[in-house]
């Protein structure tokens, strides 16, 4: 597995042939997503939360810019991309230490040195954001979003656990005052996302939409 994955790191091709095969599979599973309601939703979700930024960054996106897509420009990023600086060998499964270190060095250890990418820290738009987007569909979704906490922290793990009680299952809060007292959704959720640099809660549900109103005021 490592030998095969170390190939595909060390030596890839990428053919112009295979370019244009992958632009093509690549159209088509935005036009997949686009399709499904929920996937476009948390998608634009996204690019409303975080935009201009990698973040923020979508499928989506990445259709629009498909047509200036060239294979000089990926190599440009590999080259600028693929060192060690911004190498993690992780391993998982019935392996030691040991062997996983031994591996890393047979397969690895020549990679070329260079430079870290510097990313700058995502930024979570801070005011009020309101979208509509209107598709063929029986029920009607919505998203309802706050800003949440980074990775690895006490506040993102009591987050979590917040976001469990109001929405993580069939005896949560909203379930049961929605769905079960209010008879206003067909599901709700609430789930704590989080990265490195930030993260944000939000509350899903579908429902009639002639009970837009009804839903976010009880919610």
């Amino acid at each position: 597995c490592v030998d095969f994955l170390s190939d595909i790191f060390n030596n890839s091709l990428l053919l112009e042939e295979s370019f244009e095969r992958q632009r093509k599979v690549i159209k088509q599973e935005s036009t997949m997503k686009q399709d499904n309601p929920d996937d476009l939703l948390d998608r634009r979700l996204l690019s409303m939360l975080y935009p201009g930024q990698a973040t923020g960054r979508t499928i989506f996106d990445e259709e629009h810019h498909l047509p200036h897509m060239s294979r000089d420009i990926i190599l440009g990023y590999q080259a600028r991309s693929y060192c060690a600086e911004n190498f993690v060998f992780c391993v998982g499964g019935n392996i030691t230490e040991e062997q996983a270190l031994l591996l890393g060095d047979k397969y690895f250890a020549a990679i070329r040195r260079g430079k870290e990418l510097e990313i700058e820290p995502a930024q979570l738009v801070d005011h009020e954001v309101v979208e509509f987007i209107n598709k063929p569909s029986k029920q009607a979704r919505i998203r309802i979003v706050f800003p949440g906490f980074i990775s690895f922290t006490r506040k993102e793990k009591i987050a979590s656990v917040l976001a469990t009680l109001l929405g993580g299952m069939p005896s949560s809060r909203l379930y049961i005052s929605l769905r079960h007292n209010l008879h206003l959704v067909y599901t709700v959720r609430a789930l704590h996302h989080t990265f490195f640099d930030t993260g944000y809660m939000h509350i899903s549900t579908n429902f009639d939409e002639n009970k837009l109103q009804e839903v976010v005021d009880a919610i």
